[in-house]
Protein backbone atom coordinates (compact mmCIF):
# COMPACT_ATOMS: atom_id res chain seq x y z
CA UNK A 1 0.00 0.00 0.00
CA UNK A 2 1.37 3.24 -1.15
CA UNK A 3 1.47 5.80 2.12
CA UNK A 4 0.23 9.46 1.19
CA UNK A 5 1.39 12.57 2.62
CA UNK A 6 0.12 13.39 5.96
CA UNK A 7 -2.76 16.34 5.13
CA UNK A 8 -0.85 19.57 5.88
CA UNK A 9 -3.65 20.57 8.26
CA UNK A 10 -3.41 17.06 10.56
CA UNK A 11 0.37 18.12 11.20
CA UNK A 12 -0.69 21.56 11.67
CA UNK A 13 -2.85 20.25 14.62
CA UNK A 14 -0.29 18.14 16.20
CA UNK A 15 2.18 20.87 16.19
CA UNK A 16 -0.95 23.61 17.81
CA UNK A 17 -1.82 20.54 20.23
CA UNK A 18 1.80 20.47 21.05
CA UNK A 19 2.20 24.37 21.82
CA UNK A 20 -0.74 24.05 23.81
CA UNK A 21 0.42 21.27 26.38
CA UNK A 22 4.11 22.69 26.44
CA UNK A 23 3.34 26.41 26.44
CA UNK A 24 -0.07 27.12 26.52
CA UNK A 25 -1.96 28.22 30.24
CA UNK A 26 -6.13 27.31 30.76
CA UNK A 27 -8.02 29.91 29.24
CA UNK A 28 -4.95 32.30 27.48
CA UNK A 29 -6.17 33.81 24.65
CA UNK A 30 -4.86 31.41 21.54
CA UNK A 31 -2.50 32.60 18.78
CA UNK A 32 -4.45 33.96 16.21
CA UNK A 33 -4.88 33.19 12.75
CA UNK A 34 -2.36 35.68 11.37
CA UNK A 35 0.13 34.23 14.01
CA UNK A 36 -0.03 30.81 12.99
CA UNK A 37 0.50 31.44 9.39
CA UNK A 38 3.34 33.30 9.73
CA UNK A 39 5.08 31.12 12.64
CA UNK A 40 4.15 27.73 10.79
CA UNK A 41 3.95 29.35 7.19
CA UNK A 42 0.43 27.72 6.20
CA UNK A 43 -2.14 29.21 4.87
CA UNK A 44 -5.32 30.73 6.45
CA UNK A 45 -7.40 27.44 4.86
CA UNK A 46 -4.65 25.45 6.27
CA UNK A 47 -5.15 26.90 9.91
CA UNK A 48 -8.58 27.71 9.97
CA UNK A 49 -9.51 23.76 9.41
CA UNK A 50 -6.70 22.57 12.25
CA UNK A 51 -8.49 25.29 14.54
CA UNK A 52 -11.54 23.88 13.65
CA UNK A 53 -10.55 20.56 14.61
CA UNK A 54 -8.46 21.45 17.92
CA UNK A 55 -12.09 23.21 19.23
CA UNK A 56 -13.67 19.79 18.57
CA UNK A 57 -10.92 17.86 20.32
CA UNK A 58 -11.42 20.66 23.41
CA UNK A 59 -8.18 22.41 23.18
CA UNK A 60 -9.87 25.77 22.24
CA UNK A 61 -12.90 27.36 22.57
CA UNK A 62 -14.26 30.53 20.98
CA UNK A 63 -15.91 33.66 22.96
CA UNK A 64 -18.20 35.93 20.92
CA UNK A 65 -16.50 38.90 19.87
CA UNK A 66 -13.14 37.91 22.02
CA UNK A 67 -11.64 35.71 20.37
CA UNK A 68 -9.85 31.94 20.79
CA UNK A 69 -8.95 30.64 24.51
CA UNK A 70 -6.95 27.39 25.27
CA UNK A 71 -9.26 25.03 26.85
CA UNK A 72 -8.75 22.59 30.02
CA UNK A 73 -11.67 20.09 28.19
CA UNK A 74 -8.67 17.87 26.51
CA UNK A 75 -7.38 16.71 29.83
CA UNK A 76 -10.68 16.15 31.38
CA UNK A 77 -11.49 13.85 28.79
CA UNK A 78 -8.13 12.40 28.38
CA UNK A 79 -8.53 10.96 32.31
CA UNK A 80 -12.08 9.95 31.19
CA UNK A 81 -10.97 8.12 28.36
CA UNK A 82 -7.57 6.45 29.60
CA UNK A 83 -7.92 2.45 30.11
CA UNK A 84 -11.32 3.05 28.56
CA UNK A 85 -13.40 0.83 26.45
CA UNK A 86 -16.30 1.81 24.95
CA UNK A 87 -17.68 -1.01 24.04
CA UNK A 88 -17.64 -2.70 27.32
CA UNK A 89 -18.80 0.43 29.34
CA UNK A 90 -21.91 0.71 26.82
CA UNK A 91 -22.92 -2.88 27.29
CA UNK A 92 -22.75 -2.60 31.18
CA UNK A 93 -24.97 0.91 30.76
CA UNK A 94 -27.37 -1.44 29.07
CA UNK A 95 -26.56 0.46 25.68
CA UNK A 96 -26.30 -1.47 21.94
CA UNK A 97 -22.83 -0.32 20.96
CA UNK A 98 -21.53 -0.02 17.19
CA UNK A 99 -19.24 1.64 15.33
CA UNK A 100 -18.96 3.35 11.82
CA UNK A 101 -15.85 3.21 10.05
CA UNK A 102 -15.38 6.20 8.01
CA UNK A 103 -12.23 5.32 6.51
CA UNK A 104 -9.15 3.83 6.71
CA UNK A 105 -5.90 4.97 4.60
CA UNK A 106 -2.12 5.01 5.07
CA UNK A 107 -0.03 8.00 5.61
CA UNK A 108 3.76 9.08 6.36
CA UNK A 109 3.69 9.44 9.95
CA UNK A 110 5.18 12.91 10.66
CA UNK A 111 7.66 13.84 13.83
CA UNK A 112 4.28 14.42 15.87
CA UNK A 113 2.57 11.49 15.54
CA UNK A 114 5.64 8.99 14.67
CA UNK A 115 6.98 8.85 18.63
CA UNK A 116 3.15 7.78 19.65
CA UNK A 117 3.10 5.06 18.13
CA UNK A 118 6.60 3.89 18.58
CA UNK A 119 8.03 4.60 14.88
CA UNK A 120 9.92 6.94 13.08
CA UNK A 121 9.31 10.05 11.05
CA UNK A 122 8.79 8.64 7.28
CA UNK A 123 7.49 5.48 8.42
CA UNK A 124 3.86 4.51 7.54
CA UNK A 125 0.98 4.21 9.55
CA UNK A 126 -2.53 3.48 9.41
CA UNK A 127 -5.19 6.18 10.45
CA UNK A 128 -8.25 4.91 11.04
CA UNK A 129 -11.53 6.90 11.53
CA UNK A 130 -14.61 5.62 13.47
CA UNK A 131 -17.65 7.29 14.74
CA UNK A 132 -19.04 5.30 17.67
CA UNK A 133 -22.71 4.71 18.65
CA UNK A 134 -24.74 3.79 21.37
CA UNK A 135 -28.62 2.87 20.38
CA UNK A 136 -27.96 4.01 17.35
CA UNK A 137 -27.01 7.45 18.88
CA UNK A 138 -23.67 8.84 17.84
CA UNK A 139 -21.48 10.02 20.78
CA UNK A 140 -18.22 10.78 19.80
CA UNK A 141 -15.22 10.45 16.74
CA UNK A 142 -12.25 8.33 17.35
CA UNK A 143 -8.55 8.61 14.73
CA UNK A 144 -6.91 6.07 15.60
CA UNK A 145 -3.25 6.43 14.68
CA UNK A 146 -1.63 2.42 13.95
CA UNK A 147 1.59 1.55 12.66
CA UNK A 148 1.54 0.03 9.69
CA UNK A 149 4.42 -2.74 10.05
CA UNK A 150 2.26 -4.51 12.70
CA UNK A 151 -1.26 -4.18 11.02
CA UNK A 152 0.21 -4.26 7.79
CA UNK A 153 -2.73 -6.52 6.26
CA UNK A 154 -5.53 -4.64 8.32
CA UNK A 155 -8.92 -4.44 6.44
CA UNK A 156 -12.07 -2.29 7.38
CA UNK A 157 -13.80 -5.61 7.49
CA UNK A 158 -11.47 -6.69 10.12
CA UNK A 159 -12.53 -3.91 12.33
CA UNK A 160 -16.50 -4.36 11.92
CA UNK A 161 -17.99 -6.01 15.02
CA UNK A 162 -14.19 -6.55 16.80
CA UNK A 163 -12.09 -4.13 18.98
CA UNK A 164 -8.74 -3.28 17.95
CA UNK A 165 -7.65 -5.28 20.86
CA UNK A 166 -9.28 -8.06 19.11
CA UNK A 167 -8.38 -7.52 15.70
CA UNK A 168 -4.53 -7.57 17.13
CA UNK A 169 -4.66 -10.51 19.11
CA UNK A 170 -7.09 -12.68 17.05
CA UNK A 171 -6.30 -11.77 13.43
CA UNK A 172 -2.41 -11.26 13.83
CA UNK A 173 -0.96 -12.62 16.91
CA UNK A 174 -2.71 -15.73 16.92
CA UNK A 175 -2.10 -16.07 12.83
CA UNK A 176 1.74 -15.29 13.08
CA UNK A 177 4.29 -17.51 12.06
CA UNK A 178 5.99 -17.71 15.36
CA UNK A 179 3.25 -17.02 17.61
CA UNK A 180 5.43 -17.31 21.14
CA UNK A 181 4.40 -16.28 24.77
CA UNK A 182 7.11 -13.74 24.31
CA UNK A 183 5.21 -11.94 21.88
CA UNK A 184 1.97 -12.52 23.49
CA UNK A 185 3.90 -11.40 26.22
CA UNK A 186 4.91 -8.34 24.69
CA UNK A 187 1.49 -8.15 23.19
CA UNK A 188 0.23 -7.57 26.68
CA UNK A 189 2.95 -4.74 28.12
CA UNK A 190 1.97 -2.81 24.71
CA UNK A 191 -1.67 -3.17 25.14
CA UNK A 192 -1.54 -2.51 28.90
CA UNK A 193 0.21 1.03 27.68
CA UNK A 194 -1.28 1.61 24.49
CA UNK A 195 2.22 2.16 22.71
CA UNK A 196 0.74 0.43 19.37
CA UNK A 197 -1.65 3.03 18.96
CA UNK A 198 -2.67 6.54 19.92
CA UNK A 199 -6.12 7.35 19.67
CA UNK A 200 -7.56 11.61 19.19
CA UNK A 201 -11.39 11.37 20.48
CA UNK A 202 -13.92 14.27 20.20
CA UNK A 203 -16.90 13.58 21.91
CA UNK A 204 -20.03 14.59 20.25
CA UNK A 205 -23.05 13.70 22.34
CA UNK A 206 -25.21 12.92 19.20
CA UNK A 207 -24.30 16.12 16.77
CA UNK A 208 -21.24 14.41 14.07
CA UNK A 209 -19.72 16.96 11.52
CA UNK A 210 -19.30 15.01 8.12
CA UNK A 211 -16.28 13.61 7.69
Amino acid sequence: MVAKPSPLYSTLSLALIDFIKTKGKAHEKMLSEREITKVYNVSRTTVRTALKELETLGYIYKRHGKGTFISTQWKERQNLLEGYSFTEQMKELGKVPSTKITSLDCYEADEFIAPLVGIEAGDKLFRLKRIRYADGIPLMKETTFLPYDVFKTLTKTQLEGQSLYEVFANDFISKSTTPTKNSQRAFSRRKKRKSWMWTRTALVYGLCEPH
